[in-house]
């Protein structure tokens, strides 16, 4: 394992033809992460490999069609398919408004309801109208709740803590 620190950024999710392109469902809010300016990770079992993007075209919202440089066959692409893709977090320096946050930062949080501890932020899933912290309490139970200000306080974020506010109902 490196010591080095990666975002995510996307997930290889499929093929496109036989020459090795890649389809790619894109978890970043950052598209020019696809510029091939920076090297690309894929963690294809527990190791991350370099790749250069040779070619990047968006097909949708949240889905594009990608070449890397030494993926040039059905085979090669095949072989890293529903891998994720990752950036060097060294070099994904990208100001973020005040209100955002690297998904590094929020993964792992301790999570904190009516001044107890609660449990842990495993995942964020993309929904839509608003991320969604996947939160799994100590008794293993896993809750789903918006990442928006009114129901998660992320004051205490520099201790990698959350607090969480839900609307009634949605933790019982």
């Amino acid at each position: 394992m490196s010591s080095k620190e990666y975002f995510r950024i996307g997930v290889i999710c499929g093929i496109h033809g036989l020459d090795g392109c890649l389809k790619v469902h894109i978890i970043t809010d950052f598209p020019q992460r696809f510029s091939g300016d920076i090297p690309v990770y894929v963690n294809i079992r527990g190791h991350y490999k370099a790749f250069t993007i040779a070619g990047f075209t968006f097909a949708a919202k949240r889905i594009g069609y990608m070449y890397l440089d030494g993926i040039q066959d059905v085979t090669a692409a095949n072989a890293i398919k529903g891998c994720e893709l990752f950036v060097d977090s060294t070099d994904a320096c990208i100001d973020l408004d005040a209100d955002s946050f690297h998904y590094s930062a929020i993964i792992g949080c301790a999570v904190y309801y009516n001044n107890t501890d609660f449990g842990t932020v495993v995942d964020i899933l993309q929904t839509g109208a608003a991320d969604t912290l996947v939160i799994r309490t100590h008794e293993g139970i896993e809750h789903l709740i918006p990442f928006v200000a009114s129901m998660v306080g992320t004051g205490r974020l520099h201790e990698h803590i959350l607090e969480i506010f839900p609307i009634e109902g949605l933790i019982e």
